[in-house]
């Protein structure tokens, strides 16, 4: 059987407008986040490939600002010029590492993972826990049978069909918003710590039975 990663997100620190205003962003612009580390494995560039389509497809508005927050090593340098080259900069902000991550994700509309691939993301489980919709490249066999919405699944490395999903995620509040209360029901669930630890022991505890280890 599958045993989900135990994962919670803290009590925000800051609201939306606290942080929002920290950040430069007005109450009215969509904000999209992306959490994660600077590397080849996450994937940025699709991510930024994808903002550019997006952002030609809608040239004029909503306002909207896509928030990268992570540690600034690996591959960080490169989507900063990427960004540039693209003519996007002055919508991206990086961001380093925070300790509010609560407080982050609930001044955000959607949260992204562009992932190649992945086992169990954290960040996707926090961004639905956060109650957001969500786009992912990767992670969806976590899910199986959960009731979750796959249209918010793209494939990887194609930065057209995650400009698309981008752009019907924007022009959709409501769509959003249904989305966002499905997915935190379902992280509620599928990734509650007492579940998963209780999980987790009675695996163990069968496996040293089974190789008797224990009695």
């Amino acid at each position: 059987r599958r045993v989900h990663n135990a994962v919670s997100l803290a009590p925000p620190i800051d609201t939306r407008d606290v942080w929002r205003s920290r950040m430069g962003i007005s109450s009215c612009d969509f904000v999209v986040v992306m959490a994660a580390a600077f590397n080849h494995h996450k994937d940025h560039a699709t991510l930024l490939n994808a903002w550019g389509h997006f952002t030609r497809s809608m040239p004029s508005s909503p306002p909207r600002r896509l928030v990268l927050c992570g540690r600034m090593d690996g591959t960080h340098q490169a989507m900063q010029d990427l960004a540039g080259n693209l003519g996007i900069s002055h919508e991206v902000l990086f961001h380093p590492p925070i300790d509010d991550m609560s407080g982050m994700l609930g001044a955000a509309d959607l949260g992204v993972l562009s992932s190649h691939h992945e086992g169990t993301s954290n960040a996707l489980a926090e961004y639905m826990l956060a109650g957001l919709p969500v786009i992912s490249n990767t992670s969806w066999d976590e899910f199986a049978g959960s009731g979750v919405d796959e249209s918010q699944w793209v494939p990887p490395r194609d930065p057209e069909a995650m400009a698309a999903t981008l752009q019907k995620l924007c022009e959709d509040l409501p769509l959003r918003q249904q989305l966002g209360k499905v997915n935190r029901d379902i992280a509620l669930r599928l990734f509650d710590p007492d579940t998963n630890n209780e999980h987790h022991a009675r695996l163990i505890d069968g496996i040293l039975r089974d190789r008797g280890l224990i009695s």
